[in-house]
């Protein structure tokens, strides 16, 4: 993940990007300057960057002559040429360049131990909010039960212990299926008492009940 810290977060990060500033405000007096040298309208001349050339100038192609030709035409570089724009630079440029290079590496690397330390304390928590999700998950499944129970009329059953091989069920209800609309649900009575009681496999129609008296069990 890239993660961008804002730059008054820490002091030494302001400073070195106050120096990447007033670098970038040297290119661009510079080019004002490289424009007044070759009698070019400064709004002509644009500062331009790169990933792989970094910064250069950039002026109209029909304005060539005026950086190819002329006293200062030696200290100028080509570095590329399009139908309509001609890219160029010079020594001045290209040191401002590489002290705009050295200076974003450095924030980039500051930037990133600033993330790396939030990241760390962040982390210290996760702990603690994964036991306060369990509480709200909790609390949620309970709050739930308490709503279920007060619209649904419910009454929380005896559970007896494992092994006492008894289950009565009196009026009981499905409460998924009573609270659809259009259904009217007719409550059931389930008795089963072990070795005196006894299952019976009945047959019927699809959709008459069979399943839904089991599930309303479960």
């Amino acid at each position: 993940h890239e993660f961008v810290i804002r730059a008054a977060f820490d002091k030494q990060l302001e400073e070195v990007r106050q120096q990447k500033d007033g670098v970038h405000r040297k290119m661009v007096a510079l080019g004002e300057k490289v424009a007044g040298d070759v009698k070019v309208d400064p709004g002509k001349l644009v500062l331009s960057k790169t990933d792989q050339a970094g910064y250069f100038f950039v002026i109209p192609k029909r304005e060539e002559a005026a950086i190819r030709k002329g006293p200062f035409a030696k200290k100028f570089n080509m570095i590329g040429t399009t139908q309509s724009k001609q890219k160029f630079t010079c020594d001045e440029l290209q040191k401002l360049n590489l002290q705009w290079n050295d200076l974003s590496q450095q924030y980039e690397e500051m930037q990133q131990e600033i993330a790396d330390k939030v990241l760390e304390v962040v982390a210290s928590y996760l702990p603690v909010m994964e036991s306060i999700g369990a509480l709200l998950a909790e609390v949620d499944v309970l709050v739930s039960f308490a709503e279920a129970a007060a619209l649904g009329n419910y009454v929380r059953p005896v559970v007896l212990p494992p092994g006492s091989g008894r289950i009565e069920l009196k009026r009981s209800r499905h409460p998924c299926l009573e609270y659809q609309e259009g259904i009217t649900f007719i409550p059931n009575d389930v008795v089963l008492h072990k070795e005196k009681s006894w299952f019976q496999l009945i047959t019927g129609p699809n959709m008459g009940g069979k399943s839904t008296y089991i599930r309303q069990i479960g």
